[in-house]
């Protein structure tokens, strides 16, 4: 499905398709890759599943032991069957990001650095950026199921669909009834009406010459550009149901059909669950056996939907799933696990080079540097933070990492040759 904006630019996704040698499968140029965010919030234990050194004296569950998955050497346990199940299947398409330094253990920090590499929040998240690079082809770039959003001033190309049926509610006129002033909402074709009544108005405000101003400039352009892509977005998803539950299984179908109809490149999800396990750490492995449940589940469904260039959305879409921070190596008084500032993240897709695990944990549980170059541990070299992941991200999205973010600290050793 093409929206308006795109046939006006004459640019439909197919433009950047080829077909990957010897599989006979279309793949997508970098400025055609879309990307599927899932986001585990409040600190996940890595000592579960990723930091495989049974030499180091982590406290770790009864029945965890170590795993090798191909290239990938991890922790498997029985009571987390699911993690064993994705692995032993899609090791040969994930990449694992170990010892991540987020350089925080504050959560609405760590939540900044994994997502613009600022602590404050001073420039578009990741998603947004690359959403926004794409912005003249789709109706709303980044899509926000579930989770978090950081958009600054690309917040008019950012939308987030609800829990309760809010945006639902907006779209087919339903608030009106529950208003402070309740009335009917209007008929489709009166509705079409104002659509346009308030584009033309707010398209001649942003021309107004007395905009002199930086910030009225930006607000007003700001507007303009919602109150066009809101009619695109409301004509591509009237068939949607745009509200979801809170779990992964709920939200992935609507993430599928949001990527695969065209109308958002970026789409946001997150796992449910109190992650942030102070008191009592015990919960982690059935979270985590919860996530890759769900996760196992976007892998069927990635390759079961159709794509835009011939093929299926696992041939053009990176997915990337990770956690605003780690665990402490060992329990405290309660049985807990604190904030840690080293955690990993998980990448597959268009584009990345799987079956291989960047960087590592060593026995304290601390992040192992890494020769930028060739992604190997090296003593004297830099250690894996949030420019690294943001910069690998926009690489693979086709964007000039180096003019977004003043350094292109790519890991080329991630992208699929």
């Amino acid at each position: 499905m093409f929206t308006r904006r795109q046939l006006l630019t004459g640019g439909a996704a197919l433009g950047g398709s080829l077909l990957v040698p010897g599989t006979g499968r279309a793949a997508v140029a970098p400025r055609d890759r879309k990307f599927l965010f899932v986001w585990v919030p409040g600190g996940w234990d890595p000592t579960k599943v990723f930091a495989s050194s049974f030499a180091g004296t982590y406290d770790r569950a009864p029945g965890d032991e170590p795993a090798t998955y191909g290239g990938l050497r991890l922790v498997a346990n029985a009571e987390r069957p699911a993690v064993d199940r994705f692995f032993s299947q899609h090791h040969r398409r994930v990449a694992t990001l170990d010892g991540m330094l987020i350089r925080s253990i504050n959560h609405p920090i760590c939540r900044n650095l994994w997502m613009t590499d600022s602590p404050n929040a001073n420039r578009p998240d990741w998603p947004s950026t690359i959403g926004h690079a794409s912005a003249e082809r789709y109706a709303v770039p980044h899509v926000l199921v579930q989770g978090f959003s950081m958009a600054g001033e690309y917040s008019a190309y950012t939308c987030l669909s609800g829990t309760s049926g809010q945006l639902d509610e907006l779209l087919d006129g339903d608030a009106a009834a529950t208003s402070d002033l309740p009335y009917e909402p209007p008929t489709r074709k009166v509705e079409g009406l104002i659509d346009a009544l308030v584009a033309a108005r707010s398209a001649a405000r942003a021309e107004d010459p007395a905009n002199t101003s930086a910030i009225a400039k930006h607000l007003t352009g700001s507007y303009r550009e919602a109150a066009q892509r809101v009619i695109d977005f409301k004509d591509q998803t009237r068939t949607l149901e745009l509200s979801v539950g809170t779990s992964l299984l709920q939200q992935i179908p609507l993430a599928m059909k949001l990527l695969s109809n065209g109308v958002a490149r970026c789409v946001s999800i997150a796992a449910p669950g109190d992650w942030d396990t102070h008191i009592d750490n015990q919960p982690q492995g059935a979270l985590f056996d919860g996530l890759f449940t769900g996760l196992n589940a976007l892998m069927v469904a990635l390759d079961a939907t159709p794509g835009t260039a011939g093929g299926s959305l696992a041939d053009e879409t990176v997915v990337c799933a990770f956690s605003e921070m780690g665990r402490t190596p060992y329990l405290n008084s309660t049985g807990g696990k604190d904030h840690w500032m080293y955690s990993t993240a998980l990448m597959w897709g268009a584009g990345v080079e799987g079956n291989q695990q960047i960087a590592g944990f060593d026995d304290y549980l601390n992040g192992v540097p890494i020769d930028l170059a060739s992604g190997e541990p090296f003593a004297r070299g830099v250690a894996l933070t949030p420019d690294i992941f943001g910069s690998t991200l926009l690489t693979l999205a086709g964007l000039d990492a180096g003019l977004e973010l003043g350094a292109d600290t790519t890991l080329r050793r991630l992208l699929a040759t």
